[in-house]
């Protein structure tokens, strides 16, 4: 019943919520939390509830809602004109909720509550750093440190290493990853959370099995990888291509999205190549960079049409959603390589569901 009630009150009072100042939205929080307080203390009055049941409820109330203030940055006015960050107290009122408390990791709200912390604490040390590089790889540097210096329950700094390096590999690629892989088997002594990295990555490196992986560019320190399905033709023929852009909102997805498409299609005679873009992420990545690599695939595939044994006036791009607009992209708003002077124009478009 105070759920429903807490509910009610987040949607009709949502956008007012995240307009208020911090103190003003901490006190709201508060206000919700006693709904909570308040029931369980009646209810500890007249069934003498166990004080463990009380600790690890006051506990799940505290993360779940705390959880809110953490990101109250991100959604004050959704899009402020000027960033605004917790004040320290704030921080000094979130720095009470205990995440290095394995009797607790199980709640529901102790995991959304420690990633938003972690991430939180890692973004205000990215802050402090003048170096030229993609910002997801200086991010997992300092969730790394991070977590190192806040936990020392070793099997919650394995779990939360794993999670953080599992969604790295997962949405920036292999490639990208390699440094926090040292890192992650030099600490961890867990074998589940061992076990998990193994997984992930021997699934990845059976993905990457039957089909060449290329480097076509790479950014301030961040990889982006061609992979290349070919057909089965004489050598000295050139085939037909067809580049693959995965969906996803242009902030999620990865290659492996496209590779059935491009099996299908090398089958079928074409040099097939599921494309690596970067992803938006609200720091240094917007959809303008991922256009730039669309562009920037289409013309390396033209610079190497030789070694990848295809027509450079015959490449085909194709793209669902997000990557329907990219690989358009590519086409209306097109570039020229000024040294080999081959274009990004595809040859042809084949755009399923495209955001145009």
């Amino acid at each position: 019943t105070i759920g429903e009630e807490v509910d009610r009150f987040f949607n009709e009072n949502w956008m007012r919520m995240h307009s208020l100042d911090q103190i003003e939205y901490i006190s709201t929080i508060d206000s919700l939390k006693n709904l909570y307080f308040e029931h369980t203390n009646e209810a500890d009055r007249a069934y003498s509830l166990s004080s463990e049941f009380i600790d690890v409820w006051t506990a799940e109330i505290n993360y779940a809602f705390n959880a809110l203030i953490l990101r109250y940055p991100d959604r004050y006015l959704q899009f402020p004109p000027v960033p605004i960050e917790l004040s320290q107290t704030s921080w000094e009122y979130l720095n009470e909720t205990d995440v290095d408390h394995v009797s607790y990791s199980d709640l529901p709200g102790y995991a959304s509550f420690t990633k938003a912390w972690v991430e939180l604490k890692a973004d205000q040390l990215i802050t402090a750093e003048k170096a030229q590089r993609h910002y997801d790889l200086r991010k997992m540097e300092y969730i790394f440190s991070t977590i190192t210096n806040t936990f020392e329950n070793q099997e919650l700094e394995d779990r939360w290493k794993s999670e953080f390096l599992k969604a790295h590999i997962e949405k920036q690629g292999y490639a990208n990853a390699q440094p926090y892989l040292d890192q992650f088997y030099e600490s961890v002594q867990t074998d589940a959370y061992r076990d998990i990295i193994d997984e992930t990555v021997q699934s990845i490196k059976d993905a990457r099995e039957g089909h060449m992986v290329k480097v076509y560019k790479s950014v301030d320190g961040f990889k982006l990888e061609a992979h290349v399905f070919q057909t089965q033709t004489p050598p000295n023929e050139r085939s037909p291509a067809i580049v693959i852009f995965h969906g996803g909102g242009w902030n999620g997805g990865n290659p492996s999205w496209a590779f059935g498409r491009a099996k299908h299609f090398a089958d079928h005679g074409m040099v097939a190549v599921a494309a690596h873009y970067r992803l938006t992420n609200e720091h240094d990545i917007t959809a303008l960079e991922s256009m730039d690599d669309a562009r920037d695939l289409i013309i390396w595939m033209r610079q190497n049409a030789d070694s990848l044994h295809l027509d450079p006036e015959k490449i085909t791009g194709y793209g669902w959603s997000a990557g329907a607009h990219l690989v358009s992209s590519a086409a209306i708003f097109p570039e020229t390589d000024p040294e080999s002077h081959f274009s990004s124009v595809p040859n042809a478009l084949a755009l399923v569901s495209p955001a145009v």
